[in-house]
């Protein structure tokens, strides 16, 4: 689950039409897992068991996640317009960043936008949208500032299985949207960064100026939704998998194997590339290797995206 919120205003290039825009997002997994039984769970067990899994991960984490930010209202001046830009009087120490949008405000409404092309501790220059002819010494703007999460935003933009081995184990499509969610929600709970939603396994329209949109359904009508270009842009890479048999510690009955799962986080913004990886031991009942294994290998991936979201740099 993504909880996102989102600021609404007219949109310049569709008169009398609105936009929304994400100004911030929080993924949310709910996870578990059930070995019982040789059939699995029906449709039915199924749709109760993700009622009951999805209403306590929002009473759980929703509240909890949201007591740690706040939400403030910037808001300023335009001292100049010059050349389609426009110069305002507040900057970085007021929580402005680079690539961020504020709004031009008349009479307590928005009538245009622009991103903040470059700025100083007190002042910063704004690239003017269409619809800014209003627009003049004085005239007021807002912004928003997000409190409580870095300053830097992410996003994980690609993801794949280099390793042949793991493609025998994983339907990637799936677990690519999977464990991109997983490695989200961790980089925002654990790593305290701010992460938009996925780009994984979601609906997305590439848009001009770098920009995207994601489109979310509620109450079977779609609703497009304006994200912001990452300042990082996130891919992941399982890149390999090892099992052996624990001949010593195994029986009859129960044979003990060991897994060893490795994950490459690669950022090519920031330069960084670095390769994770995680083992774990399982007991195993003779007879139920196929079904255990595969639960056991998909757990330490979710385990794996967690070490890897908190400790990256």
């Amino acid at each position: 689950m993504v909880v996102i919120l989102y600021q609404t205003s007219l949109d310049e290039k569709q008169a009398g039409k609105n936009k929304s825009s994400i100004v911030f997002s929080l993924p949310i997994v709910g996870y578990s897992t059930s070995l019982s039984g040789k059939n699995g769970l029906s449709a039915s067990d199924f749709d109760n068991e993700f009622v009951r899994l999805a209403k306590a991960t929002l009473e759980e984490e929703v509240i909890k996640r949201l007591q740690k930010i706040s939400i403030d209202t910037l808001q300023g001046k335009v001292s100049k317009v010059e050349n389609k830009k426009a110069f305002i009087d507040i900057g970085s120490a007021s929580g402005l960043s680079k690539d961020q949008y504020v709004k031009f405000i008349d009479s307590e409404k928005a009538f245009s936008r622009g991103k903040v092309e470059s700025l100083s501790a007190n002042q910063a220059i704004i690239t003017l949208d269409s619809g800014s002819e209003k627009i003049k010494i004085g005239t007021d703007i807002q912004a928003s500032n997000i409190k409580g999460l870095s300053d830097e935003t992410y996003q994980v933009t690609g993801f794949k299985i280099s390793s042949e081995k793991c493609k025998k184990w994983f339907d990637e499509e799936k677990i690519s949207a999977q464990a991109s969610q997983w490695f989200s929600d961790y980089m925002s709970e654990r790593g305290g960064k701010l992460v938009f939603p996925s780009k994984i396994g979601g609906n997305w329209i590439e848009g001009a100026n770098e920009q995207s949109f994601a489109i979310f359904v509620k109450d079977g009508q779609e609703h497009m939704f304006e994200v912001a270009k990452p300042k990082y842009q996130v891919t992941l890479d399982i890149t390999g998998m090892s099992e052996k048999k624990i001949e010593e510690e195994s029986n009859e009955i129960n044979e003990n194997w060991l897994f060893k799962l490795w994950l490459k986080v690669e950022m090519p913004e920031k330069q960084y590339s670095k390769e994770f990886d995680m083992v774990t031991t399982k007991s195993i009942l003779v007879g139920a290797q196929s079904f255990e294994e595969k639960s056991e290998v998909f757990e330490l991936l979710h385990q794996l995206t967690a070490k890897a979201a908190k400790e990256v740099e």
